[in-house]
């Protein structure tokens, strides 16, 4: 498969399938694609990641593309966004609720319970994270801008809630406090910020992912639709 990124405001991935080559998209990512390229809504995991991804927030299917013939595929977030090319020699990557756009190897998309659920959770990820194994690239929408943090062994960054995109899967995810009651009253970044640890690749966006409750339960009646 051959990739580019085009576009500045929200950028379009843009891919060329040989023969029997497929791709894993987000559903609602697929801007336009080629007559030889077959499509099918798919739920990876089947019954038990169709739960797990009701739980987590995410879309219950994703959609498979297949180049029967060869072709092209055109493929976008549904907000502005830039796209980050994940290559899982680099590891697999866990990605926040709405950040994952596309898969092209071989993988395997899995959502599982966080390795510190209560972290997670107070961090603004949730308990339940999605996670990309195998070989092959990972398309990471970025919502905004996106900064890159290559960390090494004892290095750590905190990230404000909401600001998260994606990371290694090996990266120590934790919550610390904000500060003293005056920063969590009058600071507007809440009362937690996400601590990442070492070694590890991290991406962080400029635009803020909402986590008001309302929305979290559109996510969900979403998957429904």
């Amino acid at each position: 498969m051959e990739y580019r990124v085009r576009g500045v405001l929200n950028q379009v991935l843009e891919m060329d399938l040989d023969p029997g080559e497929s791709v894993w998209v987000q559903k609602q990512g697929l801007v336009s694609y080629s007559p030889g390229i077959r499509w099918t809504p798919r739920v990876p995991g089947r019954v038990g990641g169709m739960v797990m991804r009701f739980l987590s927030g995410e879309s219950f299917f994703l959609l498979d593309l297949l180049a029967e013939t060869g072709g092209r595929v055109n493929v976008a977030s549904l907000e502005p966004s830039v796209i980050y090319a994940w290559d899982l020699a680099e590891g697999p990557v866990t990605t926040l609720r709405g950040n994952f756009l596309a898969a092209q190897g071989d993988v395997r998309i899995e959502v599982g319970v966080a390795r510190k659920p209560l972290a997670a959770f107070l961090g603004g990820a949730g308990f339940l994270l999605q996670t990309v194994y195998g070989t092959g690239t990972v398309f990471v929408a970025v919502k905004g801008d996106v900064t890159e943090y290559r960390l090494e062994e004892e290095a750590a960054i905190r990230v404000a809630t909401g600001n998260l995109a994606a990371f290694s899967r090996e990266i120590d995810f934790d919550v610390r406090l904000t500060g003293g009651c005056r920063k969590i009253v009058f600071g507007g970044e809440g009362a937690v910020m996400t601590r990442l640890g070492g070694p590890g690749l991290a991406l962080t966006q400029s635009a803020k992912r909402s986590e008001k409750p309302i929305l979290k339960l559109l996510q969900i009646l979403e998957a429904f639709a």
